[in-house]
């Protein structure tokens, strides 16, 4: 099997087809949505953002990926997402021609020099991928709300508004960034994937979006997708306040004695509610969710460096702390600085810097901190359709 990056757009077409017939929820469905998807994704679907297996002229297995940018403790940077990796059925007996192909697809992602890539697994691939490299790097929280324990509050001069007006695609993007991008990982949308999710809520009806107007102003939106609250994004200058107000509207529109939604501990909602309102549960699923795996040993190690120094919680009591066996870091004059070599980091050492950028890094343990000081808080808190891997 020849393994290389598709060379014409018809290969790109026939990679599609094989994608749509084995992937769910059916052929016509997946086919219908990529389609569309395509029209606002342009870039996401060239010849050069796909991988493609070749056997007697014929394509039998695909590795999508593509670029994105995301945020975490307030530093922007590039990265790959990663998408609908998919091998011919007739192979599914042989499981050398996945492994090999996915090899070959993890050294040609090497070469692109992103620091490191994202996409999403599912249960079904349980533990498939670490052997090439991959890390889980989320954990599902999940924060109940019983109505009953709602405070009342004022009525406020609040509209929720069940619309989406592309005009006010930058707003939203604005808005989401307020709310998250300082307590986890966020994945930037762009204005063509935040037009792409409206063609999700006007045409396949997937979810319903709302905006929060006061006298008229748009002050926040939140997403439903079923009974789930799974997106908002709500001015900080007024947050308790929109908040109560948007949850007792919620409670008008699903039926449930609780309301469960995905989120950080660190969320303002815990604030403004008080834990009495509140039941909380995490836990961290190594075989499904988002996963990811370094590209560029020197660019990973700036990357975690970077974001430590720029998040500096926990770090004013250190001089140094040490990840794993041997990575050792520097903090001084608010720099942290790599003590090792990256380029001679081996694939555990680069698996232990992922996960301890997306599941958290603690500092030494001592008597005044009994946990170590918290130098980089978990970042993803939930997977999310709507966040563009």
């Amino acid at each position: 099997m020849e393994i290389r990056t598709a060379q014409t757009q018809n290969e790109v077409e026939e990679a599609l087809e094989m994608l749509c017939k084995f992937f769910p929820p059916s052929y016509y469905e997946h086919k219908t949505m990529k389609n569309i998807m395509r029209q606002y994704l342009t870039e996401d679907f060239t010849p050069q953002c796909m991988i493609v297996g070749v056997d007697n002229n014929r394509i039998v297995a695909v590795f999508r990926y593509y670029p994105r940018r995301m945020i975490i403790a307030g530093v922007e940077f590039e990265i790959l997402g990663l998408s609908d990796y998919c091998i011919d059925s007739s192979y599914s007996n042989n499981t050398i021609v996945g492994v090999n192909f996915l090899m070959k697809c993890c050294e040609m992602l090497k070469e692109t020099q992103y620091p490191l890539a994202i996409g999403s697994a599912r249960r079904i691939m349980s533990n498939y991928y670490y052997r090439f490299g991959f890390i889980g790097c989320n954990s599902y929280c999940k924060c109940k709300i019983e109505t009953l324990k709602l405070p009342s509050t004022p009525k406020q001069n609040i509209q929720f508004n069940e619309t989406f007006n592309e005009i006010n695609i930058e707003n939203y993007e604005r808005l989401r960034r307020e709310t998250f991008s300082s307590e986890w990982g966020l994945i930037i949308r762009t204005t063509d994937f935040w037009r792409w999710i409206g063609h999700q809520i006007s045409h396949f009806k997937k979810y319903r979006f709302f905006e929060i107007q006061r006298d008229s102003k748009l002050v926040g939106y939140f997403i439903i997708s079923g009974n789930d609250f799974i997106d908002y994004g709500i001015e900080s200058a007024e947050f308790e306040t929109h908040i109560y107000e948007l949850f007792s509207f919620l409670w008008t529109i699903i039926n449930k004695d609780n309301l469960v939604i995905n989120l950080s501990p660190n969320n303002k909602i815990f604030r403004s509610f008080g834990l009495s309102n509140l039941s909380y549960t995490m836990r961290f699923v190594p075989d499904e969710g988002v996963i990811a795996i370094g590209l560029n040993k020197e660019k990973l190690v700036a990357l975690f460096s970077s974001i430590v120094s720029n998040s500096c919680t926990g770090l004013y009591s250190l001089n140094s702390f040490t990840i794993g066996d041997s990575l050792n870091f520097i903090y001084s004059d608010g720099k942290l600085t790599a003590t090792f070599e990256p380029d001679k980091m081996k694939r555990k050492d680069e698996q232990i810097l992922l996960n301890s950028l997306f599941q958290g890094t603690y500092g030494p343990l001592s008597l005044m901190n009994f946990g170590g000081p918290h130098v980089i808080p978990p970042t993803f808190f939930r997977i999310n359709d709507l966040d563009g891997l």
